[in-house]
């Protein structure tokens, strides 16, 4: 159904840039991610300033394991705008995958200071340390995800 709104939303204004971005998240969901993918660009070209775009394009080449791609599309959501956690989180977990452990732990450690209160930020940045073999930063990173309610 909302794939329909979508779609009616894009043949009553081609030039709706949040439509194609939200019918780019459903695509994304249904993991049907070159249609996505599509959409997140159409949305960049009618609004080269929109920080979620790029995001979510991150997010569909992290599904993709296509992560140099990922990492600049968050860095280019993060110039566009500095104060949203997910985008260094995002970023952190595409350069973990490329064993860049140290720029990950940098995402981290930005997200954390926007947001000291995400479990994930938390396990994420733990498993940075762990690849690094730094067992006992690791370990009070788990601790707290753990105090923050992570159970994964």
């Amino acid at each position: 159904a909302a794939m329909e709104d979508y779609n009616k939303a894009i043949e009553l204004n081609p030039k709706y840039e949040e439509a194609y971005n939200n019918r780019g998240n459903a695509y994304q969901g249904l993991k049907q991610y070159t249609q996505a993918i599509a959409d997140y660009n159409k949305a960049i070209e009618l609004n080269s300033n929109d920080a979620d775009a790029y995001a979510n394009r991150g997010i569909t080449y992290n599904d993709l394991q296509q992560y140099t791609q990922a990492i600049a599309d968050y860095t280019k959501a993060i110039e566009l705008n500095p104060n949203k956690e997910d985008y260094y989180n995002n970023r952190g977990i595409a350069y973990y995958y490329l064993q860049h452990y140290n720029a990950a732990i940098a995402d981290y450690n930005k997200a954390i200071q926007l947001n000291p209160n995400n479990a994930n930020t938390y396990n994420n940045r733990g498993l940075c340390y762990q690849a690094l073999g730094d067992n006992a930063r690791a370990e009070a990173d788990f601790a707290k995800a753990r105090q923050l309610g992570y159970n994964g």
